[in-house]
């Protein structure tokens, strides 16, 4: 028998940026899963060591933080693991905040299991169902066979556009 799931947020892609959506789904009250096909969340930036994080400042040499809300809370749940990102100086003239890639996905399992995020792991995009020029329903895989998530909203965070693909996006 096939799984049915149903949300009122699904996001595919664990990366920051679907972090980040699920992070703001669920501060507004949404019912939310984030879909990623590896084991862990963070993206680029745990998969592929991208450890810093750029445009939470203006440039120059008095730097004014610009970005809060998602971003400062990961930031927060670093800090609380032990390992708090630093504010570096990059050779372009940008500031970067730079963190330990393995830290960062400990703190984003923390942070999301603790605003009740649903993370799926080991999860595949399959297919996408659209009525009225809107998706409806999404087919995924796991280790456990095949599962259909409806949602009121989708959101594709894949890094590669699969979701808008697999929806029939030219």
């Amino acid at each position: 028998m096939e799984r049915l799931e149903q949300y009122d947020v699904a996001i595919a892609g664990g990366g920051t940026a679907g972090c980040a959506a699920a992070i703001g789904a669920v501060q507004a009250g949404a019912k939310t899963v984030l879909i990623e096909r590896n084991s862990y969340l963070g993206g680029e930036a745990t998969h592929s060591g991208v450890g810093a994080f750029c445009g939470f400042t203006t440039c120059g040499k008095h730097p004014v933080r610009v970005v809060e809300g998602a971003g400062s809370l990961v930031l927060e749940a670093l800090k609380e693991l032990g390992a708090p990102a630093q504010n570096r100086l990059s050779a372009s003239g940008n500031w970067n905040i730079s963190f330990e890639p393995e830290y960062l996905k400990c703190a984003l399992d923390a942070l999301l299991d603790r605003l009740h995020v649903e993370v799926l792991l080991h999860a595949q995009l399959a297919g996408a169902d659209v009525e009225e020029n809107q998706i409806c329903r999404i087919r995924c895989m796991d280790d456990e066979g095949v599962f259909t998530v409806q949602a009121k909203t989708f959101v594709d965070a894949s890094g590669d556009a699969n979701l808008a693909r697999l929806a029939g996006a030219g």
